[in-house]
């Protein structure tokens, strides 16, 4: 997650779209006084010129009761995340910035967001990995991502961007914010799927489906098609 309070922007990160490489192009553009959260690959962004980690604690009149709580038995603050949900944020930020600034994620076509997911999830090879479609079975095979900008049901953020077009839709959103430059993106996290197949070819039917009633939400609101 990224609040610009430069640019007046909030980035709400999801999951396998190429957020990591979106928060790395954008914090090279923050101020001194942004939230930038950590990530796992500090080391290509201090190459890519991009700032670090920086004000992710959250101010203490903003904790509710719980959170009091839970700092005080881990003697450390509460902290705004890397995939911190747009209503937490929301809440933690206030209304007031939230409505006021520009707010954005960017979603994937879910078929291929799947399969993205599930090399990244056995990048380092066990002795035997499931199938796609044994790890579609479980529970652990599911990808963030509606809920993690919607509230209730209803999408939160001013711009949801799309994977497929992310250079141009990031250009956009560069002009509209005013920033000094382009967002270049490095290649974070990526050459962990061997298997580089269109997903119309590698999901059978069962699969299909099984993605199609779980991610409904994100394909009707992007028009995502098989």
């Amino acid at each position: 997650m990224i609040v610009s309070h430069q640019h007046r922007f909030v980035f709400v990160k999801t999951f396998k779209t190429a957020g990591t490489s979106v928060e790395i192009g954008l914090s090279a553009h923050c101020g001194p006084d942004d939230v930038i959260t950590p990530i796992m690959d500090e080391d290509l962004r201090r190459a890519s010129g991009g700032r670090g980690p920086q004000h992710d604690r959250v101010p203490v009149h903003r904790y509710r009761a719980p959170e009091i709580a839970a700092a005080l038995r881990r003697r450390d603050w509460v902290r705004f995340a890397e995939h911190t949900p747009a209503v937490t944020a929301r809440r933690l930020l206030g209304r007031r910035v939230w409505n006021d600034y520009f707010t954005f994620t960017i979603e994937r076509n879910p078929w291929d967001k799947v399969i993205s997911a599930y090399y990244w999830r056995f990048r380092e090879v066990p002795p035997r990995w499931p199938s796609i479609a044994e790890w579609l079975q479980t529970s652990r095979s599911h990808v963030m991502g509606f809920e993690l900008y919607a509230d209730d049901g209803s999408v939160i953020v001013d711009r949801v961007l799309r994977y497929e077009s992310l250079d141009d839709e990031l250009t956009e959103v560069a002009a509209l914010l005013g920033l000094a430059g382009p967002v270049v993106l490095p290649r974070a996290k990526t050459g962990y799927r061997h298997d580089q197949h269109p997903y119309r070819e590698v999901l059978g039917p069962a699969e299909r489906e099984r993605i199609a009633h779980e991610y409904a939400r994100e394909i009707a609101l992007m028009g995502y098609e098989f």
